[in-house]
């Protein structure tokens, strides 16, 4: 079917529903990439967040401890001293349940592998802790030196390791706000295209179906409609203005039947003029396409 035979209604549908599928296409984007937003925001907020906030309780509880240790070794005051061993206490409690949280948690491969280092180094420094402590006791010099050329070292290494995953950790959080950035930028660049589509097609489609009925018109409705009535009323003398070149509108069609009435009403004219005047009851109309 031509576009010229399509009716009105059918014209209409069509460039609604092409714009109102434009649309639906930038909703289900939207929604598709503020999923998506939505999903790297989760992780990083539910997962990776959670796994530096715990690696760095970790960090600032071990340092904690090293200065703690080190006010054992220097400061001779033993209710400072039972005060520090209290809070190196509660630390490696602390460590301990932080270190039982990740490894529930950690799940990619390189994760599990940096995992393995801090929990290798941790089970090292344990006995260590308890060696200074009786050490520090009894024999405060040998306990400085244990503490610089033992415990330090294996303290040292439980904190590179400890880095080691917080930065990862920070790695993929950063990779995940990428994600959700870039998921929002596809997002707007789409819905903005699909917009300007939507826009151009919208504003195409409305010239397109008020050039065909102005086509079919031949003119303006109004000044169509105008025409319609003053024939209706019998008015034949309207001069009705058509466009060149113009065969088959409707205003076309509308000077067509005014000329067609034009001539009957002349050829009345004229039989009743010369019946009337004349007295010539002789002439007669000619049917033919009448």
């Amino acid at each position: 079917m031509s576009s010229a035979n399509m009716k009105v209604g059918t014209r209409l549908g069509i460039g609604f529903g092409v714009v109102l599928l434009l649309l639906l296409a930038i909703l289900i984007v939207a929604i598709v990439n503020m999923a998506s937003m939505n999903n790297e925001t989760q992780l990083i907020v539910k997962d990776r967040y959670v796994k530096v906030d715990l690696s760095n309780n970790v960090i600032e509880n071990t340092l904690d401890n090293g200065r703690l240790m080190r006010n054992l070794a220097l400061i001779d005051d033993k209710t400072k001293d039972a005060k520090s061993i209290e809070e190196i206490s509660k630390n490696r409690s602390s460590n301990k349940e932080d270190l039982d949280k990740l490894d529930k948690i950690l799940t990619l491969p390189k994760g599990r592998e940096i995992f393995k280092k801090v929990t290798d180094a941790s089970t090292a420094l344990q006995p260590k802790y308890d060696h200074f402590l009786e050490l520090i006791k009894v024999d405060k010099k040998t306990a400085i030196d244990y503490l610089l050329n033992e415990f330090v070292p294996t303290n040292n290494l439980l904190l590179s390791s400890i880095k080691e995953l917080n930065a990862f950790q920070s790695e993929l959080m950063n990779e995940s706000a990428k994600q959700s950035e870039d998921a929002y930028g596809n997002s707007k660049l789409i819905m903005v295209s699909l917009g300007i589509i939507a826009l151009l097609m919208g504003v195409g489609i409305a010239y397109w179906i008020v050039v065909n009925l102005m086509k079919q018109l031949g003119g303006e409705p109004d000044y169509a409609a105008h025409a319609v009535g003053k024939i209706a009323e019998g008015d034949l003398t309207i001069d009705l203005a058509i466009k060149p070149g113009d065969t088959t509108s409707l205003l076309y069609s509308l000077k067509t039947m005014q000329d067609s009435l034009r001539k009957i009403v002349a050829e009345i004219k004229n039989i009743v003029e010369d019946a009337a005047i004349r007295g010539n009851f002789s002439t007669k109309m000619d049917l033919n396409g009448k």
